[in-house]
C-alpha cells in the first residue's frame, strides 16, 4: 500500500491493517462486497469518509 494518498480498501485489507490504515492520517474508504454486512465496520465508521459497495450485476437493486 502506498504511504500517502487516500486509499480504498477491501473489507480482508482493512481487517489485516487498520491500525497501520488509521495512523496514515490519509482519506480511507472501504469496498464491501454483496455478502459482507456493513454492521462489520460498525464500530469504525468515524474513522471512514467512504463506504463503496460492489453488486455483481444490476438486476432489481438488490446485492
Amino acid at each position: 500500500m502506498p504511504d500517502q494518498g487516500a486509499l480504498l480498501v477491501s473489507l480482508d485489507q482493512w481487517r489485516e491493517h487498520r491500525n497501520p490504515l488509521l495512523h496514515r492520517g490519509e482519506r480511507l474508504g472501504i469496498l464491501l462486497l454483496s455478502n459482507q454486512h456493513p454492521k462489520e465496520i460498525a464500530k469504525d465508521l468515524h474513522y471512514l469518509n467512504l463506504i463503496a459497495l460492489a453488486f455483481p450485476g444490476f438486476r432489481d437493486g438488490r446485492a
